[in-house]
């Protein structure tokens, strides 16, 4: 599941193979995915690999953190399967190859091709 997906937003279609333990998602250039949606905060989200399970935590975020359409609370980790979605401002990615497929299927049965476009650049983030 090493494989981060934007699949809505301003940065739609960037994706981002994960290594290491822990990345930082945000606006500012100091994290390890920096995004450009004006809704994130400047640290909003970390995500933690601990053997083949995921966990994100909101760093205290002003617009909070959904996952699975459920609002987490700030400080807490919370462990994420592939595919599902995880909302930060305005934006949506998931983890996994799989989410990947699923977004694709929803999108094809409303017929909104154009969403899927630009999946096929894969950036590496060595983390710390």
């Amino acid at each position: 599941m090493g494989k981060l997906f934007i699949v809505e937003g301003p940065d739609r279609g960037r994706s981002f193979r994960i290594k290491g333990q822990t990345v930082f998602i945000g606006r500012s250039p100091a994290n390890d995915i920096q995004m450009r949606d004006k809704t994130i905060s400047r640290q909003h989200l970390k995500i933690v690999r601990k053997g083949d399970k995921y966990f994100v935590e909101d760093l205290q975020s002003k617009n909070g953190t959904y996952v699975n359409g459920e609002q987490i609370r700030p400080g807490v980790e919370i462990e994420v399967n592939e595919g599902h979605p995880i909302v930060i401002g305005m934006s949506v990615i998931c983890l996994g190859e799989g989410c990947l497929e699923l977004v694709k299927s929803y999108l094809d049965s409303l017929d909104v091709s154009e969403t899927t476009k630009g999946f096929t650049g894969t950036e590496t983030i060595v983390l710390k």
